[in-house]
């Protein structure tokens, strides 16, 4: 019986886990998203992830291919609506505490940097005056839509944090 063969521990099946997705074949890039959502103080979508990395926009160009591989990950995270969210709490504290060296490249320090760098790239880059064309400073919110390609779907995780 399957039942059986799951560990008592939550840490134990937390173990099982990553070592399967240790095995895969794209485990680097498996690595770099868990370590990515690990750091972030939030859930982040698909698009903010890719603008996190370069290796990760570089090899996905679309965001099918990238939920592909977040679906490796699957034990440890889920995708609503485009966005990573942890399935528990526990399996984040889990790779924080316990293999936080397995999945960081060198530190979480440098990712954290990462993320800085790239989130001041990407706002320099998307950010400038009267995004939404709007054309005066008294238009009503109410009136305002959204384009369809919104330039700050990818930079509203470094907008905030």
């Amino acid at each position: 019986m399957k039942l059986n063969t799951i560990p008592p521990r939550l840490d134990s099946l937390y173990e099982i886990i990553i070592q399967k997705i240790f095995n895969l074949d794209d485990i680097n890039i498996c690595k770099r998203i868990l370590g990515f959502v690990t750091t972030t103080r939030r859930p982040i979508t698909l698009s903010e992830l890719k603008s996190f990395d370069k290796i990760l926009e570089d090899i996905f160009e679309d965001l099918e291919s990238l939920k592909m591989i977040v679906g490796l990950c699957g034990s440890f995270l889920i995708l609503q609506n485009c966005t990573i969210y942890f399935v528990y709490q526990s399996a984040k504290d889990f790779l924080l505490k316990k293999v936080a060296n397995k999945i960081f490249p060198s530190s979480i320090e440098e990712v954290n940097y990462t993320i800085f760098s790239r989130s001041l790239n990407i706002l320099f880059k998307t950010l400038r005056r009267d995004l939404y064309r709007l054309c005066y400073l008294e238009f009503p919110i109410d009136k305002v839509r959204r384009p369809d390609l919104d330039a700050l779907v990818a930079v509203g995780y470094s907008c905030v944090y």
